[in-house]
């Protein structure tokens, strides 16, 4: 009720006196942002609320101030002084430093989908590579998508497939676009077992009239 009419010096009262941390913290940052300068930093840390005050600085792009603070107060913050540092510096295009603080804040898989987005493929595989092993997979895969969706590059997608160690998704990618003698010839070099089926299905669509003898032996 407080809190809906502004009334944050009542609100604060009755968080201090029932409510939990966490919420006596977001009261407390509310009337933070309404004092001017570091006054509100001080009024937090005057009611022993460091963690409020350290996510103030934060939402304030104080950034600095947060990092010292956290340093100096409550090192187990750090890592969330990091990522919204590094969610700041993506929006503000600067991706190799958002990268490295991402990476400070334990999020690899924060810096790999960043790279996806803006369709960086070969810095996502980096971080993946070296942080996040197990995304690798994962990043070929999207970078497949991206190639089919709408470019119809099956060529990169294929290479991405098959980076993937997933020939299988290449194959049927082929199929479903009756490109068979495309899907043999991934199938004979990496998934040899598939091979029978495709020539059943090659051997029966519309497209078997216009087979080579090569082809039909």
């Amino acid at each position: 009720m407080y809190r809906a009419h502004e009334m944050w010096e009542d609100a604060l009262r009755v968080a201090k006196a029932n409510g939990d941390q966490k919420e006596l913290g977001e009261v407390a940052i509310k009337v933070a942002e309404n004092m001017e300068g570091d006054k509100g930093t001080q009024f937090l840390i005057k009611n022993g609320l460091i963690e409020a005050a350290i996510d103030f600085e934060a939402n304030q792009e104080r950034f600095d101030e947060a990092f010292r603070l956290a340093n100096n107060h409550a090192k187990y913050k750090l890592p969330e002084v990091h990522l919204k540092y590094a969610l700041h510096l993506e929006d503000e295009n600067r991706f190799k430093e958002a990268e490295e603080e991402f990476i400070k804040a334990n999020k690899p898989q924060e810096a790999i989908n960043m790279y996806e987005h803006k369709q960086d493929w070969h810095s996502a595989l980096s971080v993946a590579r070296q942080y996040h092993p197990e995304s690798v997979n994962k990043v070929f895969l999207n970078q497949a998508k991206f190639h089919l969706d709408g470019r119809r590059d099956f060529a990169k997608a294929e290479q991405a497939f098959i980076n993937a160690k997933e020939p299988e998704k290449a194959i049927n990618v082929y199929q479903e676009a009756r490109m068979y003698s495309e899907a043999l010839r991934v199938a004979n070099k990496h998934a040899p077992h598939l091979v029978p089926q495709i020539n059943e299905n090659y051997s029966r669509g519309p497209q078997a009239q216009n087979q080579s003898p090569e082809e039909i032996l």
